[in-house]
């Protein structure tokens, strides 16, 4: 199973680096071999289409697999719940099917972002070795269903940079922040009289963005990463993805009316919470490698 690394943020700031040196290197050697580059090259200039509102709707599906646990004692005494589980495979689950969706509304260089993202993990099994689960002893040998919940919804802020790199090709990076809520519930029972079951929401906060190389009027290449803040009681919610897309209609450039596409990709998420308590609520999960298929419409 991948695991994503927790100390992420100086990698977010490391690629982000490196983005920007290519294309500044890119620009330089242009400027070197075919003298001082318009400014058009370099950045692209307004044209009356930019100052249009311009909305984008994006669905897309995912999935692959799933590893980590969910912590859940019973008001945070210590000794209510079994360290660091029950993990998910052994409550019967190992991949998710996810769902996305989200609208984004841009006015020049501005761009605001909403979305949400639905992942209902359920599963059956038989449990090896004892459970305990909200103060609730789970004997080993007992067959279990399990529902996980981990929805969660975003909005965010991002401020759009493009570069016309020449020969019908251009790169946007757009840095931003987001807000998050995670929506999470729990549920384990043995079909009978033992049932265990914890749901709460928490908000967190991200920071990250996108970058995007238009190859040429139809395929491009897109890459995004958004790292939780490490914020006491808060959700830290990581994702990294790599896209493929192709244009169906109109021009990929965001603020030039009506287009649509489709993409392919990969994509890793990690889900984290751990509250104060002695006995801390503690949600751990990883997703991935996640095949990611979805579409997008601008009008």
């Amino acid at each position: 199973m991948f695991r994503i690394a927790r100390n992420t943020d100086c990698a977010g700031f490391i690629i982000a680096a490196t983005v920007f040196s290519a294309v500044s290197d890119y620009c330089a050697a242009r400027q070197t071999a075919t003298g001082p580059l318009p400014s058009s090259v370099l950045l692209f200039q307004e044209t009356e289409g930019d100052h249009d509102l311009t909305f984008t709707l994006d669905f897309r599906f995912m999935y692959g697999e799933v590893d980590g646990f969910a912590q859940s004692p019973s008001d945070g005494t210590p000794g209510t719940t079994s360290p660091s589980r029950p993990t998910l495979s052994e409550i019967g689950i190992d991949d998710a099917s996810i769902f996305d969706a989200s609208l984004n509304f841009q006015f020049d260089q501005h761009i605001f972002t909403a979305g949400t993202q639905f992942i209902r993990l359920r599963g059956s099994d038989t449990l090896s070795t004892a459970l305990i689960s909200e103060s609730i002893l789970f004997p080993a040998g007992t067959s279990v269903d399990s529902d996980v919940k981990l929805d969660w919804y975003r909005f965010g802020y991002q401020y759009e940079f493009r570069f016309d790199l020449g020969s019908s090709q251009h790169f946007r990076v757009a840095p931003g922040i987001e807000g998050v809520f995670l929506d999470f519930d729990y549920e384990l029972d043995d079909g009978g009289a033992l049932r265990a079951g914890r749901s709460y929401m928490k908000g967190g906060a991200r920071l990250g963005g996108t970058a995007e190389w238009l190859i040429n009027e139809r395929f491009s290449l897109e890459a995004s990463g958004w790292w939780g803040l490490p914020i006491d009681n808060t959700a830290e919610i990581l994702s990294v993805e790599v896209l493929a897309r192709c244009q169906l209609w109109g021009e990929r450039n965001p603020t030039s009316g009506v287009g649509g596409s489709v993409y392919l990709g990969v994509a890793f998420e990690n889900i984290e919470y751990e509250d104060l308590q002695d006995e801390p609520n503690h949600i751990d999960v990883d997703l991935g490698p996640l095949l990611v298929a979805g579409f997008e419409i601008r009008f």
